[in-house]
């Protein structure tokens, strides 16, 4: 009977010690999100330009989901027409209200087209851990979007992103 006992508590234990492995398990992530933008020049403490968005979207194991991101952009010494993301807030929220957090590191670089100006953006992402059923995720992969510039004055830049993509991997 003791050893059955003793089996018994040890077999609790090892399935205890195998649960946090399952919970940090990768498995492929994908968003895709549109919406709008502003720039506006020297909107950070630092003089850098601040990029504002949001708009909805789908995410692989979140449904329908909103983007709400703040980032600073720094203009490049050597191509002033390509800027990189130098510090960022990304919230994305699931339908339920569950949250998780990006940490983005990307180049965005301007292109005059006939079809007018836009913003071509590629760069990486980390999956910072959020609330709900995220509060302990994680991941990384890749990030890319096309942004469309609308409106541009002295102050600042508008427009629409469509589409804003992350590819990779998240564990929640």
């Amino acid at each position: 009977m003791k050893f059955k006992r003793a089996f018994s508590l040890v077999a609790v234990m090892v399935a205890l010690q195998a649960t946090p492995a399952l919970a940090s398990e990768q498995v492929p992530f994908d968003a895709t999100f549109h919406g709008t933008f502003h720039i506006t020049f020297g909107g950070c403490p630092n003089g850098d330009n601040l990029l504002q968005f949001a708009g909805p979207g789908i995410v692989r194991h979140a449904g329908l989901s909103s983007i709400v991101g703040s980032s600073c952009l720094r203009p490049e010494p050597a191509n002033p027409f390509c800027s990189n993301i130098v510090s960022d807030a990304v919230t994305v929220t699931a339908a339920n209200g569950d949250t998780f957090d990006f940490n983005n590191q990307a180049e965005d670089c301007l292109s005059f087209t006939p079809e007018g100006i836009f913003i071509h953006g590629a760069g990486t992402y980390q999956i910072l851990p959020g609330t709900g059923r995220f509060d302990q995720a994680s991941g990384s992969g890749s990030v890319h979007t096309t942004a469309h510039v609308l409106e541009i004055t002295g102050t600042g830049a508008s427009g629409t992103f469509d589409p804003l993509v992350f590819s990779g991997t998240i564990s929640d």
